[in-house]
């Protein structure tokens, strides 16, 4: 019975111990608990801390070393989101440098690294640094400076950041260089004006900044009229009081705001006519001021012909340049055109050189030792009988000559605008006693061929002429003897049926007036009546001309 219950008893404790032991693995088997500690740790990022500011392209980015770990996957990006990154590279050492080849450029980056161990597990992606790239030191803020509610510069203006400063050039523009990133006031300072300050950001890149004053004096406006001395009004002129201008409209009407009180100069230009310039000193007090300008002349009006002359010839123009830009003049109100060959001669001075009256007209030409340089021609409206020729006077010497078309039509010479009623032909009277009486120009002609034969012999012949019972004729002036021309006519290039003429080298008559350039004065001038140019030649004895004798009648 003891021996029976001792198996019992082994048997009973056997089963027990293995119940207990497949108790506890089934347990440990199916309800495992978990790790809380990741497989790698995340690298800790060093440099470039955080929010830094370098200026090196291609820095070297350090993370510290990680247990175990034996490859770290680095990326950059300018994105947060690190959408595109811009360097996605896996190395073995706890940094990594951005090579030449892929500098950065200018601007904000975002960096991370996570890292790996031999068996394949990876950590979590470490915190994002960022760092930003800017080469130089700071950033240049630049701008014009402005009147308040215009687009008038003002010069002069002392426009600083900190301690670092620029004056506005002649155009209002200022530039400073190398400004800190950051907040930062921007002043602007200058007599006479309310002093300037705001608070600006200044970041990575240049920055654009127009700065608009107010002047601390008191202002007012100034318009009226602008008239020319005939009183027309004078349009398209340009008025100005320092850099507040206005043109004139068609009224000549114009106006100023905004000028400062006080002592101001007042300029009024016609680019017509720019050497002509009105000046004067105004004072303003607070009531806006009514200000009429009489522009000085542009024009010369020639008292013997009643025609009104542009003053200037301020530019060179070939033959249709010519008519269109005496149309287009703006000068009196007047209707411009290019001067008959007779208006133009009407003005010539043969006596002085050049053959103009310099105290009434201006003469732009260059000085050149070749007297028929193109520099000296002035166009002429009229042709010559056969209509394919254009006349000129030159003013070097009064040489009248002519230019072939089309060719020379489109060489550029002067051109001097004319405008009032156009000279007339001549008004001749047959007295039929062997005189003509020019009505126009109040002369009396030998009505017949006169004499041939050298200058000298036709001065005795004149003077002792008795012709109609007048003894007072003499050689004409060259003035004179151009009266007579005909230029509608050729060979000879006289009126019909009023006077008989040598017909003898080229109808050459001489007159009594002496070309003043030539040295030693033997040149004589004299008029080709085949054509009606006018050229010079020797007084000499041996050289004959037809001879015509004049008087006042």
């Amino acid at each position: 019975m003891l021996k029976l219950d001792l198996n019992i008893g082994a048997k009973l404790s056997l089963t027990m111990l293995l119940g207990l032991i497949l108790t506890i693995g089934c347990s440990t088997g199916s309800n495992p608990e978990p790790d809380p500690t990741p497989v790698m740790v995340s690298p800790t990022l060093q440099s470039p801390a955080n929010n830094t500011i370098i200026e090196d392209k291609t820095p070297i980015l350090d993370w510290g070393n990680v247990n175990k770990a034996v490859e770290y996957e680095i990326v950059i990006d300018d994105s947060s989101s690190f959408s595109y990154p811009i360097v996605a590279e896996s190395v073995q050492s706890s940094s990594y440098t951005i090579h030449d080849v892929e500098s950065l450029s200018e601007g904000t980056y975002y960096w991370k690294v996570q890292c790996r161990d031999i068996e394949g597990n990876w950590s979590e992606w470490s915190t994002v640094y960022k760092f930003t790239i800017m080469v130089e030191s700071g950033t240049d803020v630049s701008g014009t400076v402005f009147f308040v509610g215009s687009s008038d510069p003002i010069s002069g203006v002392l426009v600083k950041i900190n301690q670092l400063s620029d004056t506005s050039d002649i155009n209002g523009y200022y530039e400073i260089v190398n400004v800190p990133v950051g907040e930062q006031t921007l002043t602007a300072f200058k007599s006479d004006f309310e002093f300037y300050s705001e608070s600006i950001t200044v970041g990575i890149g240049d920055i654009e900044k127009d700065i608009f004053m107010t002047t601390s004096i008191l202002s007012t406006s100034v318009s009226g009229y602008v008239t020319y001395p005939n009183g027309e009004p004078a349009a398209q002129v340009q008025v100005k009081i320092g850099t507040i201008e206005d043109t004139t409209d068609s009224n000549g009407h114009y106006h100023l705001p905004s000028i400062p009180q006080g002592n101001v100069i007042i300029e009024a230009i016609n680019t017509d006519c720019e050497k002509d310039i009105f000046t004067s000193d105004i004072y303003l007090f607070s009531d806006d001021k009514q200000y009429d300008i009489e522009l000085p002349a542009c024009y010369v009006i020639d008292s013997k012909t009643d025609l009104i002359w542009q003053k200037y010839n301020k530019t060179r123009h070939n033959y249709n340049s010519a008519h269109t830009y005496c149309q287009s003049l703006n000068i009196g109100g007047y209707d411009w055109r290019i001067p008959s060959v007779k208006e133009l001669q009407s003005i010539l001075e043969y006596d002085q050189e050049p053959p103009i009256d310099l105290l009434k007209f201006d003469l732009e030409i260059i000085d050149s030792s070749d007297l028929r340089e193109y520099d000296w021609y002035f166009w002429t409206s009229t042709n010559d009988a056969s209509g394919s020729n254009h006349w000129v006077i030159q003013f070097a010497s009064s040489f009248l000559g002519e230019t072939t078309k089309p060719y020379y039509d489109s060489v550029e010479m002067n051109i001097r605008c004319v405008a009032g009623n156009p000279i007339t032909e001549n008004d001749f009277t047959d007295n039929t006693d062997g005189t003509i009486t020019d009505n126009k120009n109040n002369l009396m002609w030998q009505q017949e061929k006169g004499f041939y034969g050298s200058f000298d012999d036709g001065l005795d012949y004149c003077s002792d002429l008795l012709l109609a019972d007048y003894t007072d004729w003499r050689v004409p002036t060259i003035s004179e003897l151009t009266t007579i021309i005909d230029y509608s006519k050729y060979e000879p290039a006289l009126a019909n049926g009023y006077f008989e003429i040598f017909a003898y080298d080229n109808y050459d008559y001489v007159s009594s007036t002496p070309t003043i350039h030539t040295p030693g004065g033997n040149d004589i001038y004299i008029v080709k009546f085949s054509d009606g140019s006018v050229l010079f030649d020797h007084d000499s004895a041996y050289i004959l001309h037809g001879i015509r004798c004049v008087r006042e009648p």
